[in-house]
């Protein structure tokens, strides 16, 4: 059988409904959409909770000892891979503003890279930081200057969230002023790290000046109300939903075995009246082609959008992982239908007939 015969009879088929090919792209779209979409929603509650574990602060560790930190030290760990931010912070005085003359202020003194540790938004200028919802409720904006009992304006120039959500407090409601780490010594050591790191603790400990500090510090987390650590990497490896990966080819397998098997009459018909094995194969391949194709498209659209709906935040990393299902849930279809094809027999043609 010629190749133009070959596609001129697949073509047929298509359009005249013979291969069912819109009934098995939808079938095939919603198994393996389905598949997809239920692992998808998995992998978004994980990296939800990611989110919230981040956003919470629950990644940052402190190490705390009075005075006897090295804050050039604890700067210098921003530098070490996996770390987003490292900082150091000593308590300095009290001050009072216009606007709370009743409610004093502690005011500490931080090193500059701890704008990475608290994701500080900043103009760029010389001055000080504070909480974005304390600067609100004093009507303060980025570049105002504020008088204060210490006797000197204060120049807004940062702010950083820090909502009442389990974390420590203390930034809520202060002033943070940056330092030069190596003009004194601090008391606190803050670390921003993900993914979690066995040695944290370590690291910490090295920015601690030897001697009696040791024995003294002390680690905690900024926000321990979701747990010390969030191991993501274990959750999406042993995830409940990881079977998915491989029932989407299987399900392809069973939806193209039994799209041509329903047609396993008209197959053996046309291998009585002389088609070839190959040309049948070949003629097979090409209809489930378009079915897969169609079917992918279907399916992937419906996982965009059911994650979309979901409010998924990181979309396409999650769209990537999950597609490949479809993807191959839809080449598997291919391989059972020209499987199914190649297990027809001529000499069944009239028990087939009988069960048609």
């Amino acid at each position: 059988m010629r190749l133009h015969s070959i596609f001129s009879e697949a073509w047929r088929n298509l359009i005249h409904g013979t291969s069912r090919a819109f009934l098995w792209s939808v079938v095939l779209a919603l198994g393996l959409g389905g598949l997809a979409a239920l692992d998808g929603l998995r992998i978004a509650e994980i990296l939800g909770d990611v989110t919230k574990f981040r956003a919470a602060g629950a990644d940052i560790t402190v190490v705390q000892t009075e005075t006897l930190i090295d804050g050039a030290a604890c700067d210098r760990l921003s530098q070490t891979p996996g770390v987003q931010g490292a900082g150091a912070v000593a308590r300095s005085e009290y001050i009072t503003l216009p606007g709370a003359p009743n409610s004093p202020l502690q005011t500490y003194l931080v090193s500059p890279h701890m704008a990475a540790v608290l994701h500080v938004v900043s103009n760029g200028e010389t001055g000080v930081w504070m909480a974005t919802q304390q600067a609100e409720q004093l009507g303060l904006q980025l570049g105002d200057s504020i008088p204060s009992s210490a006797g000197n304006a204060l120049h807004l120039t940062g702010t950083f969230p820090w909502p009442q959500d389990g974390r420590d407090a203390r930034f809520r409601f202060a002033v943070l002023i940056p330092t030069q780490p190596a003009t004194q010594l601090f008391d606190e050591c803050w670390m921003r790290a993900w993914p979690h790191q066995e040695d944290v603790q370590a690291l910490l400990m090295s920015t601690v000046m030897v001697g009696s500090g040791l024995n003294q510090a002390q680690t905690a987390k900024v926000n321990a109300t979701l747990g010390q650590t969030l191991d993501a990497t274990t959750r999406f490896q042993t995830r409940t939903t990881s079977w998915v990966a491989l029932v989407c080819p299987l399900a392809g397998i069973a939806c193209g075995w039994a799209s041509s098997r329903v047609r396993r009459l008209e197959f053996a018909s046309s291998l009585h009246v002389g088609q070839t094995h190959t040309g049948l194969g070949l003629t097979v391949a090409l209809e489930t082609i378009v079915i897969a194709m169609l079917a992918t498209v279907l399916a992937s659209q419906a996982l965009w959008l059911i994650l979309r709906f979901t409010g998924t935040v990181d979309l396409w990393p999650v769209f990537l992982v999950v597609g490949r299902g479809i993807v191959a849930g839809s080449s598997a279809f291919i391989v059972g239908a020209v499987a199914a094809t190649a297990s027809t027999r001529e000499r069944h043609l009239f028990r087939y007939f009988k069960k048609r």
